[in-house]
């Protein structure tokens, strides 16, 4: 009586794939570019004046940050930054030991209009 589920979903998701591979180019080639810009205006608002927060590395989405409280976890501050400034991010030590000076912070799912916003918050931070 047919073929079973299991062999319909992997044909299914190889007729995805198929589709992906002949007509998505475009739209993959529309992201990178739109991913990048997102990258480079983060990077370029962070290296704006005044900015306690120091970039160490970055990708496509999210970046790594060195944290200006000496002697606060990561955790600590992340939690400070969601409280003070209304940023999200996350304590370096949830990735590993020795990286508690550090915080992961996602930027590829924010509009372009809304990077020099969320940069701005950190610098704006009061520190003490």
């Amino acid at each position: 009586d047919g073929e079973p589920a299991e062999v319909l979903r992997v044909n299914l998701t190889q007729q995805a794939i198929a589709f992906g591979v002949r007509h998505l180019d475009d739209w993959v080639a529309a992201n990178c570019r739109m991913m990048q810009r997102r990258h480079d205006l983060f990077c370029s608002e962070l290296q704006q004046s005044a900015n306690p927060f120091q970039r160490v590395t970055s990708g496509a989405f999210f970046a790594w940050l060195r944290h200006p409280f000496a002697g606060r976890s990561g955790r600590d501050v992340a939690r400070l930054l969601l409280e003070r400034a209304g940023l999200l991010t996350l304590g370096g030590e949830i990735f590993g030991p020795g990286l508690e000076g550090y915080l992961r912070i996602a930027f590829g799912n924010l509009g372009e209009e809304r990077i020099p916003e969320a940069v701005g918050r950190l610098r704006e931070l009061d520190l003490a």
